[in-house]
């Protein structure tokens, strides 16, 4: 099958090459692994450089400042590894933290993390509600859960102060407005950041969620 991953350097002007031979690497892990564990829908494979790497990089340039301190950044639902991995190969002095239920799918994200020799990335298999209350500082999720329901789900483990930033499609306005009103006596949601993807794909939003 015919896919993007060959012309990441279009679709990331200015990728270095140590970065785009990472993504080809993750790349071919996950097409070996796909077809059992059904880590991304089979028709976004043959864009996944548009679709999964040029997202999560864009993303994440966006949001590297104020994830940049001592605290480790968490994934929420990691699943497939975007953007957690690729947060991990993009800032390597911080300590990622992949949390992911799906024991398959946890599993998949250790295997790919010692192959990509990311020694900067812990994956923990379980539920986001089983870490110890107050304990992330610097959450990212792309997938988790629609806005509403992460609010709710993830307020007891997030610290005052934390920051989490959540990549949503167009329809994040549509999600923020089905939010309980008493949600935002604990949070501030604000739009961070939006980016078009290559070719006129789409357009990308990342989504700042502060903890009160």
């Amino acid at each position: 099958m015919t896919n993007d991953i060959s012309i990441l350097e279009e679709l990331i002007p200015g990728i270095s090459p140590d970065l785009k031979e990472s993504f080809e690497r993750f790349f071919s892990i996950i097409e070996q692994y796909n077809d059992k564990i059904n880590l991304v829908s089979k028709g976004t494979v043959a864009r996944a450089g548009v679709k999964h790497f040029s997202d999560c990089y864009q993303g994440l340039i966006s949001v590297i400042d104020p994830l940049s301190n001592e605290h480790p950044i968490f994934d929420f639902g990691s699943g497939n590894g975007f953007p957690g991995i690729i947060a991990g190969m993009m800032i390597p002095k911080s300590t990622i933290i992949l949390v992911e239920r799906d024991q398959r799918k946890a599993e998949f994200l250790k295997i790919a993390c010692d192959r990509l020799g990311l020694k900067n990335i812990e994956v923990y298999g379980g539920s986001v509600n089983d870490l110890a209350d107050g304990s992330c500082h610097n959450i990212i999720s792309r997938a988790m859960a629609p806005l509403p329901k992460f609010l709710l789900e993830t307020r007891a483990v997030t610290a005052p102060g934390a920051n989490a930033f959540l990549f949503k499609s167009d329809h994040w306005s549509t999600e923020f407005s089905l939010v309980p009103p008493q949600v935002f006596e604990f949070w501030e949601v604000e739009m961070h950041h939006s980016y078009d993807l290559p070719n006129n794909d789409a357009e990308r939003f990342i989504i700042r969620c502060s903890r009160r």
